[in-house]
Parts: C-alpha cells; structure tokens; sequence
C-alpha cells in the first residue's frame, strides 16, 4: 500500500514537473542523490514522477516555447502546428508515442539485455564513431555553420574541464544540469516573444500506429539509453534521416516514443549492464542499487504510469 502512495505521489509530482518550464527530471535525480535516500519508495517516486514528466513536458514546449532538453527539436515542429491552431492535436501526437514507446520499450527489454551482454565490447568499439556521425549530422544540419562549429568547441571544453579536472563542489553535476538546461531554457524564453493564436480543441481518440516510425523511435530510445551522450534529440536526427518524408503529426510522434522508451531502456541497462544513461538510473545506481525483484517492480510502474 505504501508504494502505492509513493508511485501516485510520483505520478502528481511528475504533472507538476512536467508543467512549470525549465524543470527537468535529471535535475530533480541529481538532487535526490545528494539527499542520500537509500529508501526504495522514494526510487518508486522518482521514476512515476519521470515517465510521467515526460507526457506532460509537451505542454510546455508547444504553447510557452520554453523547451526542455528532450524537446528542442520537437519546438519547430509543434509550434507550426500552434500556429494553425492546432497545438492540442500536436500535444495528443506526442504523448500517443509516449504511450506506444512505453509497451514497445517494456517488449523489447530482452533484446536489450541480448544485445548488452553479448555485444558488450563491440558496443566500446563504435561509441566513438557513432558519436562522430552524430556531431557531424548536427553540424551540417545547422544553417549557420559558424555558430554550429561555436557550439562545438564550447561543449567540448566545458566536457575536457568537467571531466579532466578535479572539481570540489559536492553537486557539480547538479550545478551542469541545472545551467545546461533549467537557466538557459528560461533565459531563452525570456528573450522570446511568443503569439498563441486561437487553437481549435479537438481529440483523436482512435488513431492509426504509425508501425514504421514507432519501431524507429523504441530503436532511437534504445540509442540513447546504450550509448552515452547520446540524446533523444540526438536519436531524433538520426531516425529522421531514414524517412524521405514526414508529417509533422508523425515526427512528433516519433519523438514521443524515443523519449519514453530511453526511460525503460536506461533501468534495463542499469540492470543488465551496470551503465548509467540517465538521471533515474544515477540515482538509482547512487542509493538503493537494483535487484530482480525491483527492477520487475519498476516495470509494474512504467505500466501503471502507462494506464494512469
């Protein structure tokens, strides 16, 4: 019963999160793992309150244009959706992939764990290269190179300064997240003039699965959970390069189920190959670890979450 109350918790918290702009759930893991909680509810907490972050974080990337980091390239998009007043169709699409990324995610966990142990070494081999194409797409993705190649340097230093030296602030890392994603994203919108023109509410309550963009997006979230530094913006290029042509309904969609699945896929990874991807699996791996039974039980919550 007590879980019960700590995933509901999580489930009302992870609303709010998701709603009030420049919130992101890797910041609140960060903070839990300096609280020290060693409880397992509060584990059941966090990862309610993530998932369903994630449905609701459209909310704000569609209609404040103050986006999060797993929503940046979903802005574009959205917004020319809100435009022709339709931002709740825009929404609707992408929590419709959060909810597909979510049961496509939980069915291929033992693919994932296939993949993990047996290709442990080869996965070592490629990051590198993989990471290389994927700098190199965003690159020329860019329409000024000149701030692209900007922003390259500048994350690389800030990555060489973070990792090479010997920082003694006890929440570096909370300190990163919070500058990299809470304060720019409100300074951002703050320089931002935005225009909501009157949007027509309508829902879709039966709508057809797009099969080949939800297998690209579940992959896309697999990425990003597997291999590090990888995002889900990051996955969302890549999977877009596949299609000659998209709607925008679709896109989103896709979106959707990359930025659920990378959730499920990042406790699996956790679990089966002692990797952390994201802020849940860093605090899970800082506080309470992870064993058969919990990692079972935090599936149970992935669907609760789902049905809620």
């Amino acid at each position: 019963m007590l879980e019960i109350i700590f995933v509901l918790a999580g489930f009302c918290a992870g609303i709010i999160a998701g709603l009030l702009p420049g919130l992101h759930s890797n910041s609140i893991a960060v903070l839990f793992v300096s609280l020290n909680l060693k409880d397992f509810n509060f584990i059941l907490f966090l990862s309610s309150m993530t998932l369903t972050q994630t449905f609701f974080d459209y909310i704000p990337s569609t209609l404040l244009s103050i986006p999060s980091s797993n929503t940046l390239l979903s802005v574009l998009p959205s917004h020319k959706m809100t435009l022709n007043g339709k931002a709740f169709e825009a929404i609707q699409a992408s929590c419709y992939g959060c909810l597909i990324g979510v049961i496509i995610g939980i069915l291929l966990i033992p693919a994932q764990a296939f993949f993990v142990i047996q290709l442990a070494d080869l996965i070592k081999l490629i990051i590198p290269g993989i990471l290389i194409i994927v700098l190199m797409l965003m690159f020329f993705e860019e329409k000024n190179k000149v701030h692209g190649l900007i922003a390259i340097v500048l994350c690389s230093a800030l990555g060489l300064i973070v990792l090479k030296q010997n920082l003694q602030a006890d929440n570096a890392l909370f300190i990163l997240i919070s500058g990299l994603i809470g304060c720019s994203a409100i300074l951002s919108s703050l320089t931002t003039k935005s225009f909501l023109p009157r949007q027509e509410i309508k829902f879709e309550f039966k709508q057809e699965i797009p099969i080949k963009q939800a297998l690209f997006g579940s992959l896309g979230g697999l990425m990003v959970a597997t291999l590090p530094s990888l995002s889900s913006s990051h996955a969302g290029l890549i999977s877009r390069q596949f299609f000659s042509e998209m709607k925008i309904k679709t896109y989103l969609f896709l979106l959707g189920c990359i930025n659920s699945s990378a959730i499920v896929f990042s406790i699996s990874m956790l679990f089966f190959g002692n990797k952390t991807r994201t802020g849940l699996a860093i605090a899970i791996s800082e506080t309470t670890g992870l064993n058969v039974m919990q990692f079972v039980q935090l599936n149970f919550v992935f669907l609760f979450v789902y049905f809620l």
